[in-house]
């Protein structure tokens, strides 16, 4: 089980990350909301700058997105909520995700974003939330099959580095075709190179909504199968944050129970064009 997901973007995400970072150490932050002066928290915790939740996030949509000035994605829109309710402004830094988890360890920002697996390794130096989404493993092809097995025999793409990869390879042996983004995947997909791909069921039916070149390609959630380890038990992605700021871990939890209980973050993976059973972190806990 790879320790993050594979943060592997369309070409113009890689772009606009290139744009809006620099070298690979470099971020550029905005802030997202303001706070009224009667604003009562829900909860209350300790922040690395007074009155400001500091997030750190990769470009990578739908997770999160600066093009163009214009933020928006999945994460955002959950933790601008959390910030919301505790009272706090939300000041996002975009970071490439190779220096995500070590800015939160070095206490440069309060939390991360952007799909990061829960680990042991990780729980060493950063605290961990409860899972905010399932990433379970989805078969995007023009025959909008969800039957892995069915497609024995034919070829088919997978991204170099997700968890699902060695079971993929017993599966289909020479038949399995990896590569190193997910766009790269898709396009052999759309021009029939391939007969399906197993992608991420997060980033995958984001990226095929946003194009007129993939609007023949079907996403379905993989039928749980034991041949595919992750379609049974998949990882769990949380918000790594500061060590030690277990209010911080307490007041995430909180908000995270009551967003998934109203409906809220179905709602906003919906919005996405994602799978709005991928909230379901319970059933898979």
């Amino acid at each position: 089980m790879r320790t993050a997901r594979p943060l592997f973007m369309a070409t113009a995400a890689v772009s606009v990350l290139g744009l809006l970072t620099g070298c690979s150490g470099g971020s550029s932050s905005s802030t997202a909301n303001s706070v009224s002066k009667d604003c009562k928290p829900k909860f209350t915790f300790p922040t690395i700058s007074k009155g400001t939740l500091t997030i750190a996030a990769p470009e990578a949509p739908p997770y999160f997105s600066n093009a163009g000035g214009k933020q928006s994605g999945i994460d955002l829109e959950t933790l601008n909520q959390f910030a919301k309710d505790a009272c706090l402004k939300a000041s996002w830094n975009v970071i490439p995700a190779a220096g995500d988890i070590e800015a939160v360890r070095t206490k440069r920002v309060d939390i991360t974003a952007g799909g990061w697996y829960a680990t042991p390794d990780r729980g060493k130096v950063v605290n961990q939330s409860d899972p905010v989404y399932v990433e379970l493993p989805t078969i995007l092809s023009k025959s909008a099959t969800s039957d892995a097995n069915a497609l024995k025999g034919k070829t088919v793409g997978t991204v170099t580095g997700y968890a699902w990869v060695p079971d993929l390879k017993k599966l289909y042996g020479d038949k399995l075709k990896e590569y190193q983004s997910t766009d790269a995947a898709l396009s052999d997909l759309a021009t029939g190179r391939t007969a399906a791909a197993v992608l991420g069921g997060i980033d995958a039916p984001y990226l095929v909504s946003q194009s007129a070149r993939f609007k023949d390609i079907v996403a379905k959630t993989m039928r749980p199968t034991a041949a595919v380890a992750v379609s049974e038990k998949p990882s769990l992605p949380n918000y790594p944050h500061t060590k030690g700021n277990d209010k911080l871990t307490a007041a995430l939890n909180k908000e995270l129970a009551e967003l998934r209980s109203s409906g809220r973050i179905a709602e906003i993976l919906k919005k996405y064009n994602i799978d709005p059973k991928l909230a379901d972190v319970e059933k898979y806990r």
